[in-house]
């Protein structure tokens, strides 16, 4: 695996793990489903991807809250690796 994949994939499994970390399980289900096939099918695995951004509902639209409360500094984080990986698998070089 290139360093490039290497990046998205460690990208997907710090998401996966602060969703998990915060009960998301919808969402985490979701990327433990891209960690577990990037490997095998980067191409296809970024196709999904993308298509959890944008549109009602969407992965970007996600808040985690506890007891109904907003957590600032976990949504901060997520909100930093969404980008980060959304520039990413955007920008990946595809065979």
């Amino acid at each position: 695996m290139n360093r490039e994949y290497e990046e998205i994939l460690d990208l997907i499994e710090k998401i996966e793990s602060l969703l998990k970390d915060n009960d998301e399980q919808y969402w985490s289900g979701a990327f433990t489903f891209f960690k577990e096939r990037f490997p095998e099918d980067p191409e296809g695995t970024r196709v999904k991807i993308l298509s959890v951004y944008g549109g009602m509902g969407s992965f970007n639209d996600l808040v985690l809250s506890k007891n109904r409360v907003p957590l600032i500094k976990e949504n901060n984080q997520l909100d930093a690796l969404s980008e980060e990986l959304y520039i990413k698998i955007k920008t990946m070089r595809t065979t």
